[in-house]
This record gives structure tokens, C-alpha cells and sequence, in this order.
């Protein structure tokens, strides 16, 4: 169940098919809520089935699709919920690890229990346990869908990501607050996984788009979890007693955290400038003849298998 839509097929029934599959997935981690990864791997699945979802747009009535787009939003807030509970302990230890002695060691280890105390979270097996039913009404909704979808709609609703995101890297770029490059981060992880699934267009070069745009969030995605340790350390934590905690010390981590965002940041404009250089009508034209070439190659293929026939 490769994440990628068959070109052959006519877009109703590989687009249908291919959500279909990603909500199974999904509803099989949940029904065995017994590690962290299956529910790393289903809070993907969702954000997968979202983006496709995206790409369905104009072939559901609008009732549908909103209803629809909210469901599966509720679920992922639901699974986000127990996930991030890891997310502060896993983001200081990349902070320790980077800089080992900008502060004593028993700083760093009062900090991580007072950081695993503050982000106690419901027991994300319960919770991924808790989403099976919903998961399971979603994907019959999928099959149950009256969908009218044309290649072309297709395409248009991957150019109007596309253009969601550079406007959210301008928006970003003019006031880069946390909301502004996190909204970006979103954008890019959806165009990120609409290359995945028109990749058989032209594999090798459209893999490599994915890549590089995944490498792009990956950089926002760690700038955004900076930006929440940061605004912890500012805030301040419980004290224990013999705390060896200064307020130096934070400020000096607080400092150290912004520096490596600035360079993160850095890097993210670089590779969105190459990402998001190229101007969506003509990025249209070029991935639409792509598609065109990929499905007139099977539609010869599979003439030539008659005749032989």
C-alpha cells in the first residue's frame, strides 16, 4: 500500500482507493495501541489522509468535504494530544546534546525531570485505542463517496497547495513568528505529500522534489519545537528542593535555543526559495504534461497487451 496514486486508473477510483488504504493503516496501528511508534505512525497516516482528502476537493460536495476534513482533524488533535507529551524531554536532549556544557550537568538533569514533570500526558496507547471506532466510520464514509474527480481537478487542488505555501513563506519571511513559520510548516508538509502521491509522473525527479521538501519541514518542524522549550524555559518550571537551576542558566539556554533557531530558519529560507521558486501557473503546466505523458505511456502499454492478445 505504497502512498502514491496510479496513474492509469482514472482518478475517482485510485484517489478512493488510496485514502481507503491509509485509514486501514490507521485503524490497524490503533487496534494495537502498544508502542509509541504506532502512534507516531498513525498521527501520519491522518496527516496523509488529510492531504489526499485535499486533492478530493472538487469531486465531493462541499457538505461532504468539510465534514469530512473535520473528522479526520479531530482524530489527529485527538492522537497530537499524547504525542506531544514527548516532544519537550526529546527537544532538550537535542539541546543537551548540541551543547553539552553551556550549563553543569545537574542543571541539565533537574531540568529534564522538572520537564518530564511538566509534560505528563494521557497514556497514548488509551488514547490511540480510543479513535478505532472513528477511524473505522471514516473509511466507510471514503467508500461510500459519490466521487466525481477529473485528472485535471486534480492537479489544480495540487497547484493551489502549492500556492498556499508560498504565500505562507512570504508571510513567513516578512514576520516570522511562531504561528506564521509553523502555518508554513503545514503548507509544506501537504505539498511534501502531494509529490509522494504523483511521483509515478516521473519517479526519480519528483522523489527528489519530496525529499528535499521533507528535508524543508523537518527544519520547521524542529524551529517549532525549539520555540515551544524556549517559551518553557521562559515561563519558568516547579522548583525542587536543592534545585541547582539559576536564572542565568535559563537565560543562557533560552539564547542558546534562539541562536540555533535563527540558523534553522536560515537554512528553511535557502531550500523554500529553490521549493517555491517556480510560479505555480507554470509549475501547473509542467506537472500536468508529466501526468499526461506517465498515463498516454500506460494507456499504450495496455493497448499493446490487447493486441498481443
Amino acid at each position: 500500500m505504497a502512498y502514491r496514486l496510479n496513474l492509469a486508473k482514472k482518478a475517482p477510483r485510485t484517489t478512493r482507493k488510496a485514502l481507503s488504504e491509509r485509514l486501514a493503516k490507521a485503524v490497524g496501528r490503533a487496534g494495537r495501541p502498544d508502542s509509541d511508534e504506532a502512534l507516531h505512525d498513525a498521527r501520519t497516516d491522518l496527516k496523509k489522509s488529510r492531504s489526499l482528502l485535499r486533492l478530493l476537493r472538487p469531486g465531493l460536495k462541499p457538505q461532504d468535504y468539510a465534514e469530512e476534513m473535520s473528522a479526520l482533524r479531530e482524530i489527529g488533535q485527538a492522537l497530537s494530544a499524547a504525542r506531544d507529551a514527548d516532544v519537550l524531554p526529546a527537544t532538550l536532549a537535542t539541546l543537551r546534546r548540541r551543547w553539552p556544557d553551556a550549563v553543569p550537568e545537574p542543571v541539565y538533569m533537574s531540568l529534564e525531570a522538572r520537564i518530564g514533570d511538566h509534560a505528563q500526558g494521557a497514556d497514548a496507547g488509551a488514547v490511540l485505542g480510543g479513535q478505532v471506532g472513528a477511524l473505522r466510520e471514516a473509511q466507510g464514509r471514503v467508500e461510500a463517496w459519490d466521487l466525481r474527480l477529473r485528472w485535471d481537478d486534480v492537479l489544480d487542488e495540487f497547484t493551489c497547495t502549492y500556492r498556499r505555501g508560498r504565500r505562507a513563506m512570504r508571510r513567513a519571511r516578512r514576520e516570522p513568528t511562531d504561528e506564521n513559520l509553523h502555518e508554513w510548516r503545514k503548507r509544506v508538509k501537504d505539498h511534501h505529500y502531494h509529490l509522494r502521491l504523483l511521483g509515478a509522473a516521473w519517479p526519480g525527479v519528483l522523489a527528489a522534489y519530496a525529499a528535499e521538501s521533507r528535508r524543508l519541514a523537518d527544519l520547521l518542524g524542529d524551529d517549532h519545537d525549539l520555540a515551544v522549550l524556549a517559551a518553557v524555559l521562559r515561563e519558568g518550571l516547579p522548583s525542587r528542593v536543592d534545585d541547582p537551576i539559576h536564572e542565568e542558566h535559563l537565560e543562557l539556554l533560552v539564547t542558546l535555543t534562539e541562536d540555533r533557531r535563527l540558523d534553522l530558519q536560515g537554512e528553511a529560507w535557502l531550500l523554500g526559495a529553490r521549493l517555491y521558486g517556480e510560479p505555480p501557473g507554470a509549475l501547473r503546466h509542467r506537472i500536468g504534461l508529466l501526468v499526461a505523458a506517465a498515463r498516454s505511456q500506460s494507456d499504450r502499454a495496455t493497448h499493446g497487451d490487447r493486441l498481443a492478445v
